[in-house]
């Protein structure tokens, strides 16, 4: 994360600034074209309809991914307990979740295990109303001040949940008590949160100084209150729901696409300078807040009036800028359906929440040992309800690029994948795939926090097993432990590499060549040169990556220094999860003269050095 440093009196004006009062009550959202139905944030009355009717068609046996998605979710809304303590943040997590899973499954209100086409029993429906109506009627709307930011990344998941909830409870015709409570907290809690956001002093504050992945889980709560609470009014400026739309997507617009410090490009595919988890980490705040746009206002551009000024931003939904980032994130994905575990992307992640944009190619499916999609559903919010009112069944995506067969080069993120293809006849154990990492500029700079100190770096997989790893994120605090350059397929110089607290050095990605290659005694294989190239303490390096005939990597690497230096080559091998693979099987390292082999019972890895040198040593470091 990127944190500004901001003086102690500024802090302390932060305290005590207060928002204007406006004489009387006014500041409903409703443009002239929106329409307004119920519900309209994580589902619609249509996409109601159209899920009865596939649970209907598909009997009795609807698709797996459904099956198992509903059932849970079912499971969930039937035994969950609603806590009445909700100071602590599990517990107000716990029952912001619960609600819009029993808000989903009433108003779907169909059966799971077996009995998908009968509707709820009375004596289950009436249970889950009660505890729908109690966990609308314990929520906690306080909200940290500015200072405490880092809570908000809860606060706000929290707040999109019930915001659900309550949105499919008003749809449900549900009324009374607890519902105005539900509906005055929530008021409160948006309020707050839009209040202690947008304090400024001397036109500084939170979203001024908090350029990340904070700021847009702001956007998404913001406008997702806007969006479910669109007629309530205030004569207090923070309680008015046309701000909150405003500051959301102005921000967004901001944060994304238009500041000097913006973490992506309008007009290119140039990545998430976090880092695909923490896209993916804003992601469960915005992704539901531009399809709930979508729902009730599908125009191609919002006009937003925000600190006297306006602008006209793109729709998110529909922005093709937005596609491209969820190109990005979904054509980097390895041959599993996981993210490459690069710059603080955690091991087995995947990012099946891009089907929210409502488009198949964006719903890889995830064919992994270590995860499945109803697991990786359920990370820091539960997103298998938002995912089944997709309506989309995941399909092996067709992920590689028009110019380049088996090839995705993005050099304005800094990544490129190589791999041979999922159709090949020359591939019977499966897909072998070549990552590069080469971030530059913008892509490198604003990852701030996140930037680890991989330039040239690589990584192989093969058919979801690492090979050649990259090692992935433990936690922000433990960051030193794997986002240096000895923790990557670097080269070091003297023994170091690039400080990735110092954001690192910039890499640049380009291919030089691509044909066929003839070798004897094989037939001609596709062959693909992508070049990294970097220079850090002193020396420049050029790193020449070929895949060849489905099966091997070779990799040529420059050198070039002024001054006489130490390198060492690098290859961490097979290694992740702790040594062991879902059967068991251990790795052993055998070290052979220019050689280190890794192997397991169902992969084996192969590293083979030639140098011109005879100066040449060979040693392997366990865990490291």
């Amino acid at each position: 994360m990127k944190i500004g440093i901001v003086s102690g009196y500024l802090l302390a004006a932060f305290m005590i600034a207060g928002v204007p009062t406006l004489l009387t009550a006014q500041g409903g959202w409703a443009p002239e074209e929106a329409t307004f139905i119920r519900p309209r944030l994580v589902v619609t009355p249509t996409e109601i309809e159209k899920l009865r009717e596939n649970l209907l068609e598909l009997q009795p046996n609807p698709s797996p991914h459904f099956r198992e998605l509903y059932d849970g979710v079912y499971s969930h809304a039937l035994s969950a307990t609603i806590s009445e303590d909700t100071a602590e943040t599990a517990a107000r997590r716990a029952n912001a979740r619960a609600a819009k899973n029993i808000a989903f499954v009433l108003s779907i209100d169909r059966k799971a295990e077996g009995s998908y086409a009968a509707a709820i029993s009375g004596e289950d429906g009436a249970m889950m109303r009660e505890n729908l109506l109690r966990a609308l009627a314990t929520i906690n709307p306080s909200v940290e001040g500015a200072l405490e930011y880092t809570e908000w990344q809860w606060r706000t998941k929290e707040l999109i949940d019930y915001l659900s909830a309550y949105d499919m409870a008003i749809g449900l015709g549900l009324e009374g008590a607890e519902i105005d409570v539900a509906r005055d907290a929530l008021h409160r809690f948006a309020g707050d949160l839009y209040r202690e956001a947008t304090r400024e002093i001397a036109g500084l504050g939170f979203f001024t100084l908090v350029r990340n992945n904070h700021a847009l889980m702001v956007c998404g709560a913001l406008g997702s209150a806007a969006l479910v609470l669109n007629d309530v009014e205030s004569n207090d400026p923070a309680l008015q729901p046309v701000n909150w739309m405003n500051a959301a997507l102005w921000w967004n617009d901001d944060l994304l696409w238009r500041a000097d410090d913006r973490l992506s490009e309008p007009d290119m595919i140039a990545g998430f300078a976090e880092g695909p988890h923490y896209l993916r980490y804003a992601s469960l705040n915005v992704l539901p807040f531009y399809r709930g746009l979508q729902n009730v206002y599908p125009v191609d551009s919002i006009d937003v009036t925000y600190r006297k000024s306006l602008r006209r931003v793109p729709h998110p939904f529909t922005d093709p800028a937005t596609g491209r980032l969820a190109k990005w994130a979904t054509r980097i994905i390895m041959p599993d359906g996981l993210l490459p575990p690069i710059e603080d992307t955690f091991v087995d992640e995947a990012f099946p929440e891009t089907a929210l944009l409502g488009d198949k190619r964006y719903a890889p499916i995830i064919n992994s040992p270590f995860t499945t999609l109803a697991a990786s559903l359920q990370s820091t919010v539960d997103m298998r309800a938002n995912y089944i009112a997709t309506g989309i069944t995941p399909v092996r995506h067709f992920w590689y690029n028009e110019q380049y067969r088996d090839a995705v080069i993005f050099p304005a993120a800094g990544n490129a994948v190589v791999q041979s293809s999922y159709n090949s006849i020359h591939q019977p154990g499966g897909t072998l795939q070549l990552g590069i990492l080469g971030e530059n500029g913008r892509a490198r700079v604003e990852g701030g926090g996140h930037n680890q100190a991989d330039a040239a770096s690589f990584y192989i997989n093969y058919s979801g097993r690492q090979l050649a790893l990259d090692p992935g994120y433990i936690s922000y605090d433990r960051r030193d432990e794997v986002s240096r350059a000895e923790h990557h397929n670097m080269i070091l110089v003297d023994g170091e590499g690039p400080d990735p607290r110092e954001v690192g050095s910039d890499a640049f990605i380009d291919v030089v060549w691509h044909g066929l290659l003839g070798i004897d005694g094989l037939e001609r294989y596709p062959l693909g040169s992508i070049r990294a190239t970097t220079e850090y303490l002193g020396t420049g390096i050029e790193r020449q990556f070929f895949l060849v005939g489905y099966s091997y990597v070779m990799i040529v690497d420059r050198v070039r220094s002024d001054e006489p230096h130490a390198f060492t080559w690098q290859v961490h091998g097979i290694d992740a999860r702790n040594g062991k693979d879902p059967s068991g099987a251990s790795y052993e390292v055998d070290l052979r003269g220019r050689e280190t082999v890794w192997t397991s019972d169902s992969a084996r890895m192969v590293a083979h050095v030639v140098s011109p040198s005879s100066v040449l040593t060979y040693d392997t470091i366990p865990g490291v």
